[in-house]
């Protein structure tokens, strides 16, 4: 299956107000190769993230996948920061220009 035949939208909630000072704390340490190369891989890849960061437990990320399960497995360590929750997007409409 090709990644992009599956359009996914997850939600990411922090397990805690320390967990997610922990995680913007590890992602500011990283460059943009680092965490691109951390969301990326055969099966399952991060399009976008949208955050507020510390104003929000919660973030949410545009994902290509071969499935959910396939996002959770790409997440790897991340996992220990928030907990995942995935929808699969069957309607995409795109108005960027």
């Amino acid at each position: 299956m090709c990644i992009r035949d599956r359009t996914y939208i997850a939600t990411h909630e922090f397990k805690s107000k320390e967990l997610q000072e922990q995680y913007f704390q590890a992602v500011q340490s990283m460059t943009e190769t680092d965490i691109q190369a951390a969301v990326t891989g055969d099966q399952a890849k991060c399009q976008m993230n949208f955050s507020n960061g510390s104003d929000s437990m919660k973030m949410f990320c545009w994902w290509e996948a071969t499935s959910s399960q396939a996002i959770i497995d790409q997440l790897g360590d991340m996992n220990s920061f928030f907990d995942t929750e995935c929808h699969e997007m069957n309607e995409v409409l795109d108005l960027r220009t």
